[in-house]
């Protein structure tokens, strides 16, 4: 809706708009258990991203956890916009779906996130970054839900595919699952 209004009248009166339809909700009470919020169009996939990641820092950092998990839940939906507004971006599209993962398993919500990391790996398995947090997230994801031995498969992947990256972060994230593949094996065995 609001993308509409700001091509026909101008950016400046859709941000007042978007102002006002901001304070007049924050007025209302909401009927519904899951009160509505909006999310802002930005004009590229930049901005976009960077409009879900600040939901996501401001969610991370509060304490009660009610409000923090539908912190979070808006966090998502903003994840979310960038992949839809932006399907075609090579960068923050892809990051955005490692991000939903990510925060599905800030939830505990592990077969939610697993079935976004599987999106990531069959969708943006080309990118290195999501692809490693794809799998470290599934490895993490089937160890919480007590599953070390469907979790064993990713790790090693991730040792497999990246043992010689040059990557820090990366590194990191190897020596995290070689660690983790090493304890499975050694309980396994």
């Amino acid at each position: 809706m609001f993308a509409s209004v700001a091509s026909s009248v101008g950016r400046s009166t859709a941000l007042f708009t978007l102002m006002l339809a901001l304070v007049f909700a924050a007025g209302c009470k909401h009927t519904s258990k899951s009160p509505a919020f909006l999310i802002p169009e930005e004009d590229t996939a930049r901005e976009q991203f960077l409009v879900a990641e600040l939901a996501y820092r401001e969610a991370r950092g509060i304490y009660d956890q009610k409000v923090r998990a539908a912190e979070l839940r808006k966090a998502i939906a903003a994840y979310r916009a960038v992949e839809s507004r932006f399907p075609d971006d090579r960068r923050y599209t892809p990051a955005a779906a490692a991000f939903i993962g990510n925060i599905h398993q800030d939830l505990r919500e592990f077969n939610a996130a697993l079935a976004q990391y599987e999106h990531c790996l069959k969708k943006y398995s080309d990118d290195d970054e999501v692809r490693i947090t794809a799998l470290l997230g599934m490895g993490q994801s089937y160890d919480e839900l007590k599953k070390p031995q469907a979790a064993q498969p990713y790790y090693k992947m991730i040792t497999d595919e990246y043992a010689g990256n040059s990557n820090p972060r990366i590194r990191e994230i190897v020596e995290q699952a070689r660690l983790r593949y090493r304890q499975i094996r050694l309980i396994g065995d």
